[in-house]
């Protein structure tokens, strides 16, 4: 081969590499885009049926994985290495993938039991291994929590699978409870009465199951009391914090003394 024939195979070379690299780039651009219309028209469809939003985040999760993978492999045969050798380079090394990935397959399983057990859903409010939040999404490898204080906590679906969850959504009644320390030489029935009193004026508060106020301990320095409050589930913070405020407004009011700790020091001269 001489020197012009070598320039002209380079430059035929070229030039299919070239056009096979504006085709996979057009290809990838382009199925970027349809993959990004598909998923919001299936996210609309879902709407429409009204799927749970936890299903729909997941199934979304899953359909997006999917259609990437097949863009992925779409665009590496364009580039001519063909989908069959792919894949079967992909089977050879699926011990090595399946140990390099085991935690990644881990949370997709872990995100299947979430799915279709349903310990939590989206816009739950949980407490999970004292991580405290409202669900925002579940999707294909993690958790999405959102903080009281608007801050996003990504948790592995794996590790979520496997933990303790406390759901406060999943009852539309929550129990508020409230200690209370009286001193010994005020009277109980009297601050039973009055706390009583006080948690029967409050609309907020259910009749059924009825509120009471029982003589939880009697401590060193003080009778130790307890008041239970049945409420509705969303105006539980708001029914605790206003009745914390009035209960020792409530107790003032009728002269019932609120102790604090102390200790008597006695010195011995000598």
């Amino acid at each position: 081969m001489n020197w012009s024939e070598f320039v002209q195979e380079a430059q035929s070379f070229l030039i299919q590499i070239s056009k096979s690299l504006l085709l996979a780039a057009a290809v990838l651009v382009f199925g970027v885009i349809l993959v990004r219309f598909l998923r919001r028209n299936i996210a609309k469809t879902m709407d429409k049926r009204k799927w749970d939003p936890s299903l729909e985040s997941f199934m979304l999760s899953v359909i997006s994985a999917f259609l990437y993978g097949t863009l992925i492999i779409a665009v590496i045969t364009i580039l001519g290495v063909p989908a069959s050798s792919f894949i079967a380079i992909l089977g050879s090394a699926g011990l090595a993938i399946g140990l390099a990935l085991q935690g990644s397959l881990s949370n997709i399983a872990g995100g299947v039991l979430l799915v279709v057990l349903k310990p939590l859903r989206v816009g739950d409010y949980v407490d999970i291994a004292g991580a405290v939040g409202t669900v925002e999404g579940i999707n294909l490898f993690y958790t999405h929590l959102v903080t009281p204080d608007n801050q996003v906590l990504h948790i592995p679906n794996g590790k979520l699978a496997n933990s303790n969850i406390l759901n406060f959504s999943q009852r539309d009644t929550r129990r508020i409870t409230i200690q209370v320390r009286i001193a010994y030489a005020s009277q109980v029935a009297q601050a039973k009465e009055v706390l009583k009193a006080l948690m029967d004026a409050d609309e907020r508060i259910l009749k059924d199951p009825a509120s009471k106020v029982v003589v939880m301990n009697l401590g060193e320095t003080a009778v130790e009391l307890t008041m239970w409050a049945w409420v509705k589930r969303t105006e539980f913070g708001d029914v605790m914090f206003s009745l914390r405020e009035s209960t020792k407004r409530a107790l003032e009011e009728s002269n019932i003394s609120i102790p604090f700790p102390q200790q008597d020091v006695h010195i011995i001269q000598k």
